[in-house]
């Protein structure tokens, strides 16, 4: 599982992103195909970090990984209601 930081915005999505990629290659490695990224801490994102976000399931999908975004906030979950990513993201699962 990745814990996504404080804030994923134009300022540090590079950083992110390259965690998010060494976190993958690890899973690969470890042949365990599944994304769980941990928005627990997640306190503020912008189009950057929902850009970041939207690769990472894609990746997932085209790897045939499960994802999951778990811990998911009001903050992020308002987000992703107003960019209409909700239907990507099943936050249903406790997340």
């Amino acid at each position: 599982m990745l814990v996504l930081p404080e804030d994923i915005t134009i300022h540090n999505v590079k950083k992110t992103q390259t965690e998010l990629l060494d976190y993958i290659e690890k899973q690969v490695e470890k042949n365990k195909a599944e994304l769980i990224l941990d928005a627990k801490k997640l306190v503020d994102i912008d189009a950057a970090g929902l850009q970041l976000l939207l690769s990472a399931y894609l990746t997932a999908q085209e790897e045939d990984f499960s994802f999951e975004l778990k811990n998911a906030g009001d903050y992020l979950i308002e987000v992703l209601n107003l960019s209409g990513a909700n239907d990507i993201f099943d936050l249903s699962k406790g997340g």
